[in-house]
């Protein structure tokens, strides 16, 4: 049960690397928190700091959920039972292999999250909650995947693409059950339906900006200059939308911002 525990906590402390938090510091000398909707997330990174940073942190926050599933988890093995220590030592009969996977991503998801390393102030979770869930069932995700960058590269949003891949998520797992025959265990669609329900909850400000228009689409790939509120990037940067400084979108009119004109920026 000790090594169980332990291997919780490796996948927490992988989860919780704080990739675009540390590129940004590193290779630009800016916290992508202080810019853009100051989330240190994929998303964020994509809008402050250009196309390069955002598919470096969207590809290494994939990575944290995937090796927490795949790798990580098989520790708990070679050390110790594993989920059977878990299923005796709980008296949980019905704890399976793919529920303790399920707890070892989650782990990762929460650690992104929730980072100790940063003062617990992280990203939304969708790369990394892709990740755990493709070192589980790599074929529905895979489909939502592939959701994710059609939607991608056609509208220039980030967010609208993790939404829209994450809504898709639960319905490819139906398809494949019903229509193809895959066995996809219950607790596995159930847990992975409220993780998409939980990635599209935490982007209600983004639903919120698409909706106004001010979203910024992935364009230039040029980061942000200063600091800005929520869904900006800040006065100078390649603003987005709202009119005057300090409000939504600092570069709209006005900020003397290289990405607007008139009233509104790219997004």
């Amino acid at each position: 049960m000790g090594a169980t525990l332990f291997t919780l906590f490796l996948c927490y402390l992988a989860g919780a690397i704080p990739s675009s938090v540390w590129l940004g510091k590193l290779a630009y000398g800016k916290d992508v928190r202080d810019s853009g909707s100051g989330n240190a997330g994929a998303t964020n990174t994509f809008r402050v700091l250009g196309r390069k940073a955002g598919t470096v942190v969207l590809l290494f926050d994939f990575f944290k959920g995937l090796a927490a599933t795949l790798f990580i988890s098989q520790l708990a093995y070679g050390w110790g039972g594993g989920h059977e220590a878990v299923s005796s030592s709980l008296g949980l009969s019905w704890f399976t292999e793919t529920d303790f996977l399920i707890w070892c991503g989650l782990m990762a998801v929460l650690g992104h999250m929730f980072p100790v390393y940063i003062g617990f102030r992280g990203g939304k979770g969708a790369a990394t909650a892709c990740g755990m869930l493709y070192g589980i069932e790599p074929i529905s995700i895979s489909i939502a995947l592939s959701i994710f960058l059609i939607v991608l590269f056609t509208s220039r949003y980030v967010s609208l693409a993790s939404i829209s891949s994450s809504a898709a998520y639960p319905f490819a797992q139906l398809a494949l059950i019903y229509l193809f025959g895959v066995e996809i265990e219950t607790s596995f669609f159930l847990f992975s339906s409220v993780i998409a329900l939980m990635i599209i909850l935490k982007h209600k400000s983004n639903i919120g900006r698409l909706m106004r228009g001010t979203e910024r689409r992935v364009g230039s790939g040029k980061p942000g200059k200063g600091s800005g509120s929520d869904g900006s990037e800040g006065a100078g940067g390649a603003g987005v939308g709202s009119v005057g400084a300090g409000s939504e979108g600092a570069g709209g009119k006005g900020a003397g911002s290289a990405g607007a004109k008139g009233s509104g920026g790219t997004g």
